[in-house]
């Protein structure tokens, strides 16, 4: 029987596998495809340094890979037939997407100049995390 953890932990899986591949495969990082116009919001409209780029796509590439790693939290998780791992996995994530909301609202996504990303896709991490915190109340 698949319960309400069981199908958070396969939600979480498919969608972190979707945004972190991005992340690491994509030469820039995802930052283009996230709609990111690194040089649109630079002041006095710049050309945007190498490094800068590049520094970018490295910061990117990390989140990646942190996400990779809950794709297999949750992927073992689900796997597991332990009730206790499901449910510490379900924690880490509660805490994980908490945290993420959290941070929506603490450090904004942008540099505040016009052009730059206001906020990340707050709707989008709402609706990840509502199944999952409604797991960990299952």
């Amino acid at each position: 029987m698949v319960t309400a953890t069981d199908l958070a932990l396969l939600l979480n899986t498919v969608a972190f596998s979707f945004f972190a591949l991005g992340h690491v495969l994509a030469e820039d990082g995802n930052v283009a495809a996230m709609g990111w116009d690194v040089a649109s919001f630079m002041p006095k409209k710049t050309a945007v340094p190498v490094e800068l780029n590049l520094l970018l796509s490295h910061f990117a590439a990390i989140l990646g890979s942190a996400q990779l790693s809950l794709v297999a939290m949750n992927l073992l998780a689900y796997l597991s037939e332990v009730a206790a791992v499901k449910k510490l996995a379900i924690q880490v994530m509660v805490i994980c997407q908490a945290l993420c909301i959290a941070m929506q609202f603490y450090k904004p996504a942008g540099t505040g100049a016009e052009g730059s990303p206001a906020s990340g896709p707050i709707p989008v991490i709402i609706g990840l995390a509502l199944p999952t915190f409604y797991a960990n109340f299952a």
